[in-house]
């Protein structure tokens, strides 16, 4: 059987909230040192979900306003949007509702379009635990915004594998959805 098509995967948020360290901490298995702000970046991976092999065609983008018009330029033919902000950034939590998920609709045109919620730096809520946007505040927000799912991560612990077996899992899930409707001619 010929393996599927590559699914392409766009990363949206936020500078700063740990976007590229979740893609080379999944990719690389290892935590990327020093902080070297994205403009565009593109990368290519193998993932096995549910005993399949997928290839993750992942495009990660720059938070920085004076890049708007290049990150959107990502966006066609995209089955996944993976939307991060970092736990201790609360602007970067807000900005998920009022900046990242209106820019996808309304360039993709669509309110059906795949959406995954990404709480990064999960690893921080021990030091910050007062000052962190909680867990139920992200479930919150992702069933407010019609999110498809919601999962916190940490690139520091390596555990960010879940958000791309999540994002596969979203994917499969709609196009099973697609393809079992019935079409009278």
């Amino acid at each position: 059987m010929a393996a599927p098509d590559p699914y392409k995967i766009v990363i949206v948020g936020d500078g700063y909230v740990g976007k590229t360290c979740l893609l080379l901490s999944h990719i690389t298995n290892e935590f990327p040192g020093g902080y070297a702000p994205t403009i565009f970046e593109n990368y290519s991976c193998q993932i096995e979900v549910d005993f399949k092999e997928y290839t993750l065609l992942l495009w990660d983008t720059s938070g920085q306003e004076i890049y708007s018009c290049i990150r959107t330029l990502c966006y066609p033919n995209t089955k996944c949007f993976i939307v991060c902000y970092a736990i201790d950034n609360r602007r970067s939590f807000e900005n998920v509702r009022h900046k990242w998920v209106p820019e996808i609709r309304e360039l993709t045109q669509s309110n059906n379009v795949s959406i995954l919620v990404v709480a990064a730096k999960s690893d921080l809520r021990a030091n910050n635990a007062t000052e962190c946007v909680t867990t139920m505040e992200g479930i919150s927000l992702c069933k407010e915004i019609k999110a498809d799912c919601f999962v916190e991560c940490s690139a520091r612990s390596k555990r960010s594998n879940s958000v791309f077996v999540q994002a596969i899992r979203i994917i499969k899930r709609k196009e099973c959805r697609k393809s079992s409707r019935c079409q009278i001619l």
